[in-house]
């Protein structure tokens, strides 16, 4: 970890401690690029917390059950939890899958009186976009907030994948990171205000890159997701390029099934498009043959391995 960032992370934990030792109940709003500096956070503050008597505990909010499952898991975490000060997570993926991200988050923003625990510190993490709308659409967010954290902290390598997918362009070698992420966000904000729907699947595509880039997996994919559905044609070259890396992002993953059926849809929207003979067609197509050639392997594999159990 940069210098830098063990600082931002001790301020950060520091704040939180300095918070719950103060208040006996309540919420704070966090912030952050990467769930490892999150985790990063969370380390020192249960130290710090330690020292002071009390005791954390990190929740995990399902973001693929519906406003309903998270609410309900929500009240059913807490009651199980004895620890004083609690940090949740989940909310950030929960709001990226839905089809209207910033309308769910106003409506969780009109339900915060009911998720609030007179017994317990409440540690609300986000992501920088979403934390950015709330503050967009809730102006007493300070009143039920009284404290703020915004990581910029990234405590993680890049994977090296960006320059398979920005073929194009320069080396991003020498990317800002907290500025590459700032514009993105930026981007996404200012197509939603446009209502273009290209602009808004390129920003996306951009910002689901960079995090792909810092292995937040989860969130990256649920960007792409969003892109290939802003209603863009099928054969959109935005929209394409999406699937494309998201099939890259599900063939890193182990995901090779579902990467598998992508490929194969870009791949034939591209021959479609721009010929048999033209090169992208062609250079998806070996993509496509490779990943199926990996796929037999892996399934011969676990059929071998599983024969050779049963037969012991």
């Amino acid at each position: 970890m940069e210098p830098t960032e063990r600082a931002e992370i001790e301020l950060a934990s520091r704040r939180l401690a300095l918070w719950a030792r103060r208040a006996p109940h309540g919420l704070a709003l966090a912030s952050c690029e990467t769930w490892q500096a999150r985790q990063q956070v969370e380390d020192a503050l249960a130290e710090r917390l330690q020292a002071q008597g009390l005791t954390l505990a990190a929740l995990e909010l399902p973001a693929d059950q519906g406003l309903t499952g998270l609410l309900q898991s929500y009240g059913e975490q807490l009651a199980s939890c004895t620890a004083e000060v609690v940090s949740l997570t989940g909310w950030d993926l929960f709001l990226l899958r839905q089809a209207a991200p910033v309308r769910a988050l106003h409506g969780l923003a009109g339900m915060r009186e009911r998720l609030v625990r007179e017994d317990r510190r409440l540690i609300w993490w986000f992501d920088p976009y979403q934390r950015d709308a709330l503050a967009r659409h809730a102006p007493d967010l300070e009143s039920w907030f009284p404290v703020q954290v915004e990581l910029t902290a990234l405590c993680v390598e890049p994977r090296g994948v960006l320059a398979g997918l920005w073929n194009e362009q320069a080396s991003p070698a020498g990317l800002c990171w907290h500025t590459e992420l700032a514009a993105a966000r930026r981007g996404v904000r200012q197509a939603e205000v446009s209502g273009e729907a290209a602009q808004r699947a390129a920003a996306l595509v951009r910002w689901a890159d960079l995090l792909f880039e810092l292995d937040q997996l989860e969130r990256a994919e649920a960007l792409y997701l969003w892109a290939a559905n802003c209603g863009l044609p099928a054969e959109h070259p935005e929209r394409v390029r999406c699937l494309e890396h998201l099939a890259l992002l599900y063939k890193l993953s182990g995901k090779l099934g579902a990467a598998r059926q992508l490929y194969a849809q870009v791949a034939g929207i591209e021959r479609q498009v721009l010929g048999a003979d033209h090169s992208e067609a062609v250079r998806l197509l070996f993509d496509w043959a490779t990943l199926e050639v990996g796929f037999c392997v892996q399934t011969s594999k676990a059929l071998f391995e599983a024969e050779d159990a049963a037969s012991r």
